[in-house]
């Protein structure tokens, strides 16, 4: 297994050069062993109890009604502590185990959204390029739909990242293809993050475009991060696609980005992840007029 890692972690560096097992690589491996076994026992129980999904709202830029909300999972060990996604996600990605996760999130995305429906537009779930190499993706997805009597798809979004996009092959893009055939719409995800971004506007049959949180961030005192939303906004209009902002944590943002014409906000300003009930008193809080509900 040591000769492995270093392997590895020589292929990661570039490839054609030496890697030595050190402490380091002990420990990485260490964790990972640990993950892969906690997420195997976490998809192995009640999955709504040892892999809840939470939800962090999606909301109006204009006056902070919620709109949406963005499926996120945690996994509770034994012990009853919650822990982030970053703790098992890897995990998930390298072992496949992501692909059983990912379906038990959009299932549970999917029957609190027919709870919702009176009060929330849509629910948007993280789709990873280990689940979109399936070829029984698409099945799965129109399956669920089925199941959970959900009459417009178009209230499902599926965000997808660069990653995926930049390992786009001729069956992913059929598969892409065939999820909007659903109705179901597609999210890019970490919008700006790399030099292909405007490509993936191009190549990707997207209906929302999720701006990075480093463009987000200090927008309010930043003429030049404010020039590239305005050209982000207008870019998306024409090419009839929505867009959302995400990591908005300070008030002057928040003005900044309606000013700018931006359309939805996310990030701590509104509410952190949260649990169902949590998120449900949310809604109660902010209900959204019927005409607001499918705006994004």
């Amino acid at each position: 297994m040591a000769a492995d890692t270093a392997m590895y972690a020589a292929k990661k560096a570039g490839g054609n050069r030496l890697a030595v097992f050190n402490e380091q690589m002990r420990v990485a491996v260490k964790q990972r062993i640990t993950s892969e076994a906690d997420l195997r026992r976490a998809l192995d129980g009640p999955l709504d109890e040892t892999l809840p999904v939470w939800f962090q709202p999606i909301a109006s830029s204009a006056g902070g009604r919620i709109l949406g909300a963005e499926a996120l999972v945690r996994m509770r060990t034994p012990d009853g502590k919650i822990l982030g996604p970053g703790h098992f996600i890897p995990a998930a990605e390298e072992t496949g185990l992501v692909v059983p996760l990912g379906e038990h999130v959009m299932a549970t995305a999917l029957r609190w959204l027919m709870n919702w429906r009176l009060e929330l537009g849509y629910v948007s779930v993280n789709v990873s390029p280990r689940q979109l190499s399936e070829p029984g993706f698409v099945p799965m997805v129109a399956r669920l739909l089925a199941e959970h009597g959900l009459d417009d798809p178009s209230r499902l979004v599926l965000e997808i990242t660069e990653t995926a996009v930049l390992s786009l092959s001729d069956d992913l893009q059929k598969r892409l293809d065939a999820v909007k055939a659903l109705g179901v719409r597609i999210a890019l995800d970490d919008f700006g993050t790399g030099y292909s971004s405007l490509t993936w506007l191009q190549s990707v049959p997207a209906d929302v475009v999720k701006l990075d949180r480093s463009f987000v961030s200090g927008l309010a005192g930043d003429v030049r991060k404010s020039s590239i939303i305005v050209a982000v906004l207008g870019l998306a209009t024409s090419l009839n696609m929505t867009v959302v902002a995400e990591g908005v944590e300070e008030p002057d943002d928040w003005r900044a980005l309606a000013a700018a014409g931006c359309p939805a906000i996310q990030g701590y300003l509104v509410s952190r992840p949260v649990p169902p009930r949590e998120f449900q008193r949310l809604l109660w809080e902010t209900p959204a007029p019927t005409g607001e509900l499918l705006a994004l």
